[in-house]
């Protein structure tokens, strides 16, 4: 755990942390005019595959140059437990698929996975920003359990659904003042993780502008489509992860367990005694709903397997809804799908029905100008390219 000491190398130590709300990573170069006019990229590295997208202005608005993904299995040898190991194969892996998708672009933003980030919402007196600030030092020290040196650092108020309120609350029946507290959003990352995404970038002959947590690219992707509180599920390769919003588009808390496409294709191979390739097109092809292309048997046997997984993520998405209401009295109107899985058959239908609540794949190019002969191909790919597409939104943004 932090000591206090740690915080007083600077009267103010959260000025020189990184900010991954708004600012460009410390020290990075930013996309100059002529990078923009050749496109952006967003790169999302996860566990088990690496997603691109390059956009660029088309008209005054984004436009889809390239995306595409590339497995990693393939990449990684027996050996690869070594960091540097690891990197240089998802540095060879992120520059074949550069190659691969044809992409011009050479600058642009990385995910940080959530699993190298530390997280806490705050309940703080609400003051100046300079007071808000040291505050917030002092409550980071309660939940970061490495020293303030191995971690960027940043924060962000979460905006409140009623406009107009003061710095103070008046108690009618006493008469007394009391602070009027707002809800404020600490992130910590793992600096180690944020050097290892600039090695991968370095050794694929990319320049890395900005470094972002992968939750805030997806919810990017959705906002001019967010109008009430809305539950977004990312279900990934090894974790499903739940982004709880506001109206606003707001992170208000985020949570994660430990099921994901891999697991489930796993226990296919063992019921049904298939390979990992075969289990994992079984996922796209079956999902939740019979497919002609297996027999009786074997739909009955996969579904069994598919619906335990999805009633878990399905019961943990209910929970979280449920503290969501408790702690703002507002329900949860929407969900959005994202991740591999998403793309699972029959999963919307399934997810609607058990939460009550619609719910829809998450299509991360609805905003975004695409080639109209592969719109069906682009809104199948959709769920999957969510932070990748968040990703290359902002380094656009940021530097029209």
């Amino acid at each position: 755990m932090s000591s206090a000491n740690d915080y007083k190398q600077s009267k103010n130590p959260l000025h020189a942390l990184t900010s991954f709300f708004q600012k460009a990573v410390e020290g990075a170069p930013i996309l100059t005019p002529r990078a923009l006019r050749g496109g952006v990229l967003g790169v999302d590295i996860g566990t088990s595959s690496i997603k691109i997208v390059q956009l660029s202005y088309g008209d005054g608005s984004p436009r889809l140059d390239t995306y595409g993904a590339i497995e990693l299995a393939s990449y990684k040898t027996p050996d690869a437990s070594a960091g540097a190991n690891v990197s240089l194969a998802e540095a060879n892996a992120l520059a074949d698929l550069i190659h691969e998708v044809n992409a011009t672009a050479r600058e642009g933003g990385c995910s940080i996975p959530l699993a190298s980030t530390l997280l806490s919402i705050s309940d703080i007196p609400k003051r100046d920003d300079e007071q808000t600030r040291i505050l917030i030092s002092h409550d980071a020290q309660q939940f970061i359990p490495v020293p303030i040196q191995q971690v960027a650092l940043d924060w962000k108020v979460i905006p409140e659904r009623e406009a107009g309120i003061e710095g103070f609350d008046r108690l009618d029946e006493t008469n007394n003042v009391r602070a009027h507290m707002q809800k404020v959003l600490i992130v910590a990352v793992i600096k180690e993780a944020i050097n290892a995404r600039a090695k991968i970038f370095a050794q694929a002959n990319l320049s890395i502008t900005f470094n972002e947590i992968e939750m805030f690219g997806a919810i990017r992707v959705f906002r001019d489509h967010i109008s009430e509180p809305t539950l977004i599920v990312d279900i990934g390769a090894s974790k499903s992860k739940f982004y709880t919003v506001n109206e606003k588009s707001s992170l208000c808390a985020v949570h994660s367990i430990d099921i994901g496409g891999r697991a489930i294709a796993e226990q296919i191979a063992r019921k049904m005694h298939w390979s990992m390739k075969d289990s994992e097109d079984a996922l796209r092809k079956r999902g939740m709903q019979e497919s002609k292309e297996f027999s009786r048997e074997a739909n009955d046997d996969m579904a069994d397997i598919f619906t335990n997984a999805m009633h878990e993520i399905c019961k943990n998405a209910v929970r979280f809804m449920d503290e969501y209401k408790k702690e703002y009295a507002r329900s949860i109107t929407k969900i959005i799908l994202i991740g591999g899985c998403a793309r699972m058959r029959g999963l919307r239908e399934y997810v609607s029905e058990f939460c009550s609540v619609d719910a829809e794949r998450g299509d991360s190019f609805k905003s975004i100008t695409t080639p109209f002969v592969l719109a069906d191909s682009i809104r199948d790919a959709g769920p999957q390219f969510a932070v990748a597409t968040g990703l290359a939104l902002r380094g656009l943004e940021t530097n029209r």
